[in-house]
């Protein structure tokens, strides 16, 4: 089972998540995610690893226009856990999430249009993402987009 939360703050060191937004990140996160009932329910998963051995290896599982989880595979995800993106169903939503971020931490984004956005939070690298239609392939126009902003 992938870990559903944010990763935690190192011990002895301060969380670089601000409480609020970590909660409001958190609360997109399901209670339980496993592989085989993400494949059950119609996800579909795209992997990629950045463009070179060196990066890190993510899968973006996508349902429709429905929340993107974007988790580590292999090392990648004892390290990262699993990431939740805003639902794109919830345009609002996703630009109140983006707002509160930017507000209370800063952000890069990878793009100019924020339906094909990845924001880089904080030292752990917390990924907010956001694609026009991941049911197509042109997802893996976004994915090119998502490694370029890592490196």
């Amino acid at each position: 089972m992938l870990a559903p939360q944010l990763p935690a703050a190192a011990a002895g060191a301060g969380d670089t998540i601000a409480a609020g937004v970590r909660a409001c990140l958190q609360a997109t996160v399901p209670a339980g995610i496993e592989e085989a009932s993400l494949k059950a329910g119609g996800w579909e998963a795209y992997d990629f690893n950045g463009g070179d051995a060196a990066s890190m290896p993510l899968r973006i599982h996508s349902r429709g226009r429905g929340p993107i989880l974007l988790t580590g595979v292999g090392a990648a995800a004892k390290d990262w856990g699993c990431h939740v993106v805003a639902p794109l169903s919830s345009t609002a939503g996703f630009a109140a999430t983006v707002d509160g971020i930017t507000k209370e931490l800063g952000v890069r984004p990878t793009s100019n249009d924020p339906a094909e956005t990845l924001w880089i939070v904080g030292d752990k690298g917390v990924l907010l993402a956001a694609a026009k239609d991941t049911k197509q392939t042109s997802v893996r126009a976004t994915v090119v987009t998502i490694a370029e902003g890592m490196k």
